[in-house]
């Protein structure tokens, strides 16, 4: 049947653009249906994206650092899963979607991409995202926020530089082009990569029974540099 429809006859061009615009739909169907369950609860959606994003991400690091299966640190995961779905989803919500847009402005302009680039690059991240961080990592750890404030003072200035080396170009295009209530989807989906590095980062060392590998460019060859500092 099929070598009787040859691709460069009508017929099977036909065909051939029938089944390609079947299986975009798939994809252009769930988007649809994000958007709008985005915007009838947001904050229960950015949430389970962003459990969903920093679990998987974590099992993915702790496979590359040579755990098997069997032997994962789920402890560890549900943990990292937590901070991801409480803040990046539900505080960068308010963070991005809410006080950005009333402080800085709901235009998409370059001016207004800028500034928004530039209070999360110099105060959000800084100041809120990464000591929170900590502070809920030594926490879990059976350890004082203390701790986890003076491990953020040492090991801060690399994570930060690995964070500006990714993430304000990214942020520009999805202030500027992305639909307010897609725009924790779309950083889920970057911060995938992201969040491998920040696991790899702040747990190296801190896990038991783990051969770590020699190249950290299993993980992220971006964060190498950084992480060989740990």
């Amino acid at each position: 049947e099929f070598e009787s429809r040859p691709a460069g006859s009508p017929l099977g061009a036909m065909s051939l653009a029938v089944a390609c615009a079947t299986v975009l739909r798939g994809p252009e169907k769930f988007l649809a249906a994000y958007s709008r369950a985005s915007r009838r609860a947001p904050l229960a959606v950015a949430f389970g994206t962003c459990y969903a994003k920093g679990s998987a991400a974590d099992v993915v690091t702790q496979l590359y650092e040579g755990t098997e299966w069997a032997n994962l640190n789920w402890k560890r995961n549900v943990t990292f899963a937590l901070f991801s779905g409480v803040y990046l989803g539900i505080g960068q919500h308010f963070v991005y979607n809410v006080w950005f847009q009333r402080w800085l402005g709901a235009g998409s302009d370059w001016i207004t991409v800028g500034k928004k680039v530039a209070a999360d690059s110099f105060i959000h991240t800084p100041l809120m995202y990464l000591p929170l961080y900590f502070v809920h990592k030594a926490v879990c750890e059976g350890k004082s926020p203390v701790a986890g404030l003076r491990r953020y003072a040492k090991e801060g200035p690399e994570t930060l530089v690995a964070y500006w080396r990714m993430w304000p170009a990214f942020h520009a295009m999805n202030f500027a082009f992305t639909p307010i209530e897609c725009r924790i989807g779309a950083i889920a989906g970057f911060s995938f990569l992201w969040l491998m590095v920040l696991s790899f980062l702040s747990h190296r060392g801190g896990v038991e029974a783990v051969p770590l590998p020699t190249e950290v460019d299993l993980v992220c060859a971006l964060g190498a540099q950084q992480a060989a500092a740990y």
